[in-house]
C-alpha cells in the first residue's frame, strides 16, 4: 500500500499534473497524522512500531510538499528514522539486508542532496550554474567517491561493532512483539477448550536450540529428533470453566548475573545441554523453555528476577525484552524409580470418563482401581490410555464450539472424536487421574524442525504444543504425548523437497546473522578476541574451535583494518588543514580584507595547476601564471589551445585578481572561473598525457 502511495504521490508532482499544495494544506495532513498517532500510543500504548507507522504517513504526505532543498532533507532524516525504527523490531537476516541498502540509498541520496542545494542557492540569489552531473565523467567521479565512502563507513563501522563495549539491546523503547496467542498457534500458559473455530499456523521463529551430550559436548541434534520444550505445567482443573492452569508459586525470586549457573535440582545431568535464544522476549515476565528435567540453568544476561516453580521446575525470567540467551542441562532419560511412597490422590469430575479409562486399562490387562494396581503398573495404564487415543482419534485445527452444558473432554470422546494437541492432552489428564494416575498438562513447544547447515533446531509459533507428564514413581514424571505420530510428523517436522531445503539454508544465514550480529554484545567480545571462557556456548570440539580461530583472525583483520582507517583519515584531515595553510601563504599576501574567501577562491588556481601537473604540463614556480598560459599556446595546436591554455588563462586573471587585485571575485567570475577549471580538467582527461619536456 506505501509503495502504491509512493509511486502515486510522485506522479501527482512530477507527471503532467505537477500538483503544489499550499503549505497550509500540507502542515493539516502532518497535524491529523499526529492526532492519529497520539489516539493509537494512548489505546494501545507507546511502541516503536507504532511510532515507526507514524513517521511512513508523514514521509507520504511530505512527498506533495518538495518546494525547497530543505523538504528533500526532511525526508532523508524521516527515512534515518525509519531505518532505526526496522532495526528495532525485526532482528531477520532480510531485514538486515535490505537495511544495508537502505543506508547505501541513503549515502547517495545525500550526496546528491547537497549538490541540488547548492543549485538551488546559486539560482535563487541570481545565478548560474552547469549542471554537476551533464557529463559521464561527473557521474563517474560521482559513483567513484559514493563507493569510497561506503566502503569506508562500512569498514569503520565494523570496527565500532566488534570494539565498543555496549549491553544488549532490549525492549527499552516500546512493545516489540511477543509470541502469538487466541486462535493462532503459539504459547499459552492455559487450556481453555470448548471455543471452537479454526486454528491459524504462524511460522514466525520463537526462538532457536542447539542440544549437546551432557558428557562428551559433541552436538546431539538430528533430523527425527524430537525435543519437547516444557514452558508451563498446568495441574489445576477448573471444572465450571473448562480450564487448565498453573498453580501460583511465590517467594522463590533470585537474581542470576552473567554467565552464574544454579542448580535446580539435586541431580546430576548427563544427558543433554540446551543452548536456547529466545529471538524476540517480551517486556516483563517471560518463559524460559526447557525440557524435562531441567536441573541446572545458566543466564546470558542478567536477570533481576529468576523464577522456578519448586515442583514442576518451571523457569521464567524478568527480561527487558529482545533477544536472550540461557542454557539449561536436563536428564532426559529414565530415573530411578522407587516406590516407597504412597500415591497421592488424584480425581477428575467426569464419570463417563472414569468410565471409559477403566474400559481402555482393563483391555490393557492393567487393574483400573487404584487401590488394588501396584504403583509398578501406573507407566503402563499411561501407555495403554496413550496408545488408545493415538489409535481412535482424528488430529484437527478446526472443531465447532462444544454445545451449552456439555463437558469439552466429554464431547471429545462421544461425539467430535478429533481435535488439536490440547483436547488430546487434557482428555488423557483426565482420563488418568480418573483412575488415580498423577498426570498433568504442559504446554510448550516441539523442536522438530532440525536443519543439519547450521546444526541447530528452529522452533515457531506454529510448533506451540501441549502434552502430558505422568507420575509413574516417586518424584519422578515421564513425558507422554496422545497426538497421533503421524499429525505429529506432519505438522512439527522437518519437511523434504527442494523447498524446505531451500528454506532451510535460508534459516541458516539468519540463525548465523542473529547469533553473530544482532546478539553480539559485550560477552561475545570477549569471547571472540579469546580474553575469557564462553560462560553459556558449549564445547564445540576440534572443528568448531578451528572455525571460531578463523572468525577470531578475521575479526582482528576487520579490527586492524579499521584503526589504520581511523589514522588514514585523521592523517589526511591534518594533511589537508597544513596544505590549506601553506597554500594560503603561498597564493595571497599576509594582508588585505576577505582573506578567508580569497583564500577560498584562490584554491580554483591551485586545483588547475595540480591538473595541469598530472597532465605533464606543470608551471616553473619561477614562471608568472598569465606567462604560463603564454607558454602553452606555444606547445600546443591551435585546437588545444583553444580546449587547454584559453581556460587556464581564464583561471590565471581571476587568480590575479584574487592575488594583486586586493579584493574576491564577484559571483559571476566566481562561476566562469569555476566552469573553467571543470572543463580544463575534462579535456585532460581526454588527451594523452604530455612528455615530461619543461613547458
Amino acid at each position: 500500500a506505501a509503495i502504491t502511495v509512493l509511486a502515486f504521490a510522485a506522479w501527482l508532482t512530477d507527471g503532467p499534473i505537477r500538483l503544489d499544495p499550499a503549505r497550509w494544506v500540507i502542515n493539516t495532513f502532518v497535524v491529523l497524522a499526529g492526532l492519529i498517532a497520539l489516539q493509537r500510543w494512548l489505546s494501545r500504548g507507546p511502541s516503536v512500531s507504532e511510532f515507526g507507522l507514524f513517521l511512513i504517513i508523514v514521509g507520504l504526505i511530505k512527498l506533495l510538499d518538495r518546494k525547497r532543498p530543505r523538504d528533500d532533507a526532511q525526508l532523508l532524516l524521516l527515512a534515518l528514522f525509519l531505518s532505526l525504527g526496522a532495526m528495532l523490531t525485526n532482528v531477520e537476516f532480510v531485514v538486515g539486508v535490505l537495511l544495508v541498502l537502505q543506508i547505501t540509498l541513503l549515502i547517495v541520496s545525500a550526496m546528491l542532496y547537497q549538490l541540488s542545494s547548492e543549485r538551488w542557492r546559486i539560482e535563487k540569489q541570481g545565478g548560474s550554474v552547469a549542471a554537476p552531473l551533464s557529463t559521464l565523467a561527473a557521474w563517474s567521479r560521482l559513483r567513484a567517491w559514493t563507493v569510497s565512502v561506503v566502503i569506508a563507513m562500512f569498514v569503520f563501522a565494523a570496527f565500532v561493532f566488534v570494539t565498543v563495549p555496549r549491553a544488549p539491546l532490549g525492549n527499552r523503547l516500546g512493545a516489540l512483539g511477543s509470541p502469538s496467542v487466541g486462535q493462532v498457534s503459539g504459547f499459552n500458559d492455559s487450556v481453555q477448550l470448548g471455543t471452537g473455530g479454526l486454528i491459524s499456523t504462524s511460522p514466525t521463529p520463537v526462538l532457536d536450540l542447539r542440544i549437546f551430550n551432557g558428557s562428551t559436548g559433541e552436538p546431539a541434534g538430528a533430523t527425527g529428533r524430537v525435543v519437547y520444550l516444557r514452558g508451563a505445567v498446568l495441574e489445576d482443573y477448573d471444572a465450571e470453566n473448562n480450564r487448565w492452569s498453573e498453580r501460583t508459586v511465590s517467594g522463590n525470586d533470585e537474581r542470576l548475573v552473567r554467565g552464574e549457573r544454579r542448580l535446580l535440582a539435586r541431580e546430576q545431568a548427563d544427558d543433554i545441554r540446551q543452548e536456547i535464544s529466545l529471538r524476540d522476549a517480551a517486556d516483563g515476565p517471560a518463559r524460559l523453555f526447557a525440557a524435562w528435567k531441567p536441573v541446572e540453568v545458566t543466564v546470558g544476561d542478567t536477570v533481576d528476577a529468576f523464577r522456578k516453580a519448586d515442583d514442576s521446575l518451571v523457569l521464567g525470567a524478568e527480561l527487558n525484552g529482545g533477544r536472550f540467551r540461557y542454557e539449561v542441562r536436563s536428564r532426559t532419560g529414565t530415573p530411578s524409580l522407587t516406590f516407597d511412597e504412597p500415591r497421592p490422590i488424584v480425581s477428575f469430575p467426569s464419570q463417563l470418563i472414569a468410565n471409559q479409562a477403566a474400559q481402555v486399562l482393563q483391555g490393557a490387562d492393567v487393574e483400573p482401581d487404584p487401590a488394588l494396581r501396584p504403583r509398578e503398573d501406573d507407566a503402563r495404564g499411561a501407555r495403554a490410555i496413550q496408545q488408545w487415543l493415538q489409535r481412535n482419534f482424528a488430529y484437527t485445527l478446526e472443531l465447532p464450539p462444544t454445545p451449552p452444558n456439555v463437558m469439552p473432554e466429554e464431547w471429545f470422546l462421544q461425539t467430535a472424536q478429533r481435535g488439536h494437541c490440547e483436547y488430546f492432552a487434557s482428555v488423557m489428564a483426565a482420563m488418568c487421574r480418573t483412575v488415580g494416575i498423577p498426570a498433568r498438562v504442559v504446554t510448550g513447544y516441539v523442536a522438530a524442525d532440525y536443519n543439519a547447515t547450521s546444526s541447530h533446531y528452529v522452533v515457531r509459533e506454529s510448533n506451540a504444543h501441549a502434552w502430558v507428564e505422568v507420575m509413574i514413581a516417586d518424584d519422578a514424571w515421564a513425558t507422554f504425548d496422545p497426538t497421533p505420530p503421524a499429525d505429529l510428523e506432519l505438522i512439527h517436522g522437518t519437511p523434504e523437497g527442494f523447498g524446505p531445503r531451500l528454506a532451510r539454508w535460508f534459516d541458516a544465514i539468519e540463525y548465523a546473522w542473529i547469533r553473530s550480529v544482532v546478539s553480539f554484545d559485550s560477552q561475545s567480545q570477549v569471547e571472540l578476541f579469546g580474553f575469557g571462557t564462553n560462560t553459556v556456548g558449549p564445547d564445540l570440539g576440534t572443528r568448531s574451535v578451528a572455525v571460531q580461530r578463523v572468525v577470531r583472525a578475521i575479526s582482528l583483520a576487520v579490527v586492524a583494518a579499521g584503526l589504520a582507517l581511523f589514522g588514514w583519515a585523521v592523517s589526511g584531515i591534518v594533511r589537508a588543514r597544513i596544505k590549506a595553510m601553506k597554500l594560503r601563504q603561498a597564493l595571497l599576501p599576509t594582508h588585505g580584507d576577505n582573506l578567508a574567501e580569497r583564500a577560498s577562491q584562490a584554491r580554483i588556481y591551485a586545483e588547475a595547476l595540480e591538473a595541469l601537473v598530472q597532465a605533464g604540463l606543470a608551471k616553473p614556480d619561477s614562471r608568472p601564471p598569465l606567462a604560463h598560459a603564454e607558454a602553452l599556446d606555444e606547445r600546443m595546436s591551435a585546437d588545444q589551445q583553444r580546449t587547454i591554455s584559453d581556460r587556464f588563462r581564464r583561471i590565471a586573471s581571476a587568480y590575479c585578481t584574487i592575488r594583486f587585485g586586493g579584493g574576491s571575485l564577484n559571483e559571476a567570475e566566481l562561476q566562469d572561473a569555476k566552469r573553467a577549471l571543470s572543463d580544463l580538467r575534462e579535456t585532460l582527461r581526454r588527451q594523452p598525457k604530455f612528455s615530461d619536456a619543461a613547458t
